[in-house]
């Protein structure tokens, strides 16, 4: 099986950036900015000896690397967008044209990165004429999950554009029925669903194998895979996609199930925020059930993420946030209410704590009254 998915990058060669200009940009205020203005990047690579000091010769990484920068990039970036280009040239040189496992690869990392669905859609369209393998089998259910997210997410982006005109200048909804049928409108597709189940297709393939017959590669690629699903699996929200998410997570559950779960930080939360996303379509004590049971799951984690790492979890106390105030949200009682209430709002600001760069969390903060600055920051150990 190649090991192309998870080959790690030289950690003696690193991307160097210098800048062309050092110039700002008209509204920066920042006096110790050495220039914003960025202007035309340089991009060269370049080695260090055991001394931490720069080799002068010259590097040239290889595709797998340069995909591996690119996606350190995150985000829809100049940068990121060169490095995907440069990722794919030499996977064009490395495999003698534009028909490689490892070009079809960055073809789908660079269409979930960049939301390109035509890139994803090119990837997965070389990986279908692939002689199957384990790689090839795993790749093409993430490309096939890539798809069906990215079509959700348009879908998803039309029904909140449609739901938007339904409101008054206060934000309400003028017209309930006309939201009724806009919901009921909102089916899962005939396309998404044959791309899930693909995925889920070729996921049971390699799972039900004895594990003595995957090799560490493949176990993270299934991994990686499994996290696809969750992520698919999260855009579907309308009460008619209720199907859909118990067969996407109960499915993912099982897989879990598979692995050594008891003492895993990261297949612990994972199975904590499936339960998360799954309860939010059933009501009354099956609702109950299932968010005790993520209670249990998410606090594992934490704890075994502290044990492993001597630090706090930011997924962990996000969902654990999450988690709290769907509690609240479902007491009768005002006390119990308000005390939830503030358990989340405190869980919240210490995922932020541990965190600061996480934009939604400060929006969520700041939607919710609170930006997370004041003096009772602190929250103590759950």
């Amino acid at each position: 099986m190649s090991k192309r998915s998870a080959e790690p990058l030289e950690k003696d060669i690193q991307l160097k950036k210098p800048r062309t200009t050092d110039n700002h940009s008209p509204d920066c205020q920042d006096p110790d900015c050495e220039g914003c203005d960025i202007g035309e990047v340089e991009i060269s690579f370049i080695r260090k000896n055991d001394q931490g000091e720069e080799e002068n010769v010259s590097v040239q990484p290889t595709g797998q690397e340069l995909l591996t920068m690119a996606k350190e990039e995150q985000g829809d970036t100049d940068m990121s967008r060169r490095l995907f280009d440069m990722a794919l040239e030499q996977f064009e040189k490395e495999e003698q044209g534009k028909t490689g496992e490892g070009y079809a690869q960055c073809l789908v990392e660079l269409g979930r990165a960049l939301n390109v669905k035509e890139s994803i859609q090119e990837g997965y369209d070389i990986f279908i004429g692939k002689e199957s393998s384990k790689f090839v089998q795993l790749w093409q259910a993430r490309a096939a999950l890539a798809l069906a997210q990215s079509i959700r997410q348009q879908k998803n982006k039309t029904f909140e554009e449609l739901r938007l005109d339904l409101e008054d200048t206060d934000g309400e909804i003028e017209d309930e029925v006309a939201l009724e049928k806009l919901i009921m409108k909102d089916q899962v597709s005939k396309e998404e669903i044959k791309y899930y189940k693909e995925a889920l297709g070729n996921l049971d393939k390699i799972l039900s194998q004895p594990f003595d017959n995957l090799d560490e590669q493949t176990l993270l690629l299934a991994r990686q895979t499994m996290h696809d699903i969750r992520e698919y699996g999260e855009t579907l929200e309308q009460p008619n996609h209720e199907e859909h998410v118990a067969v996407l997570f109960d499915t993912l559950i099982r897989y879990i199930q598979h692995f050594p779960y008891e003492n895993d930080d990261n297949l612990l939360t994972l199975w904590g925020a499936s339960l998360l996303h799954r309860q939010k379509f059933v009501q009354g004590k099956e609702k109950e059930m299932i968010c005790q049971r993520a209670e249990k799951l998410i606090q594992q984690a934490k704890n075994t993420y502290v044990s492993k790492y001597n630090q706090e979890s930011p997924l962990g106390w996000e969902l654990y946030a999450m988690l709290k105030m769907t509690q609240s949200n479902m007491a009768e009682d005002e006390d119990q209410i308000l005390e939830l209430y503030d358990e989340s709002i405190q869980a919240f600001k210490k995922a932020l704590e541990l965190n600061p760069g996480n934009e939604k969390l400060q929006e969520m903060l700041e939607l919710l009254g609170s930006t997370g600055e004041e003096e009772d920051d602190d929250v103590e150990e759950q």
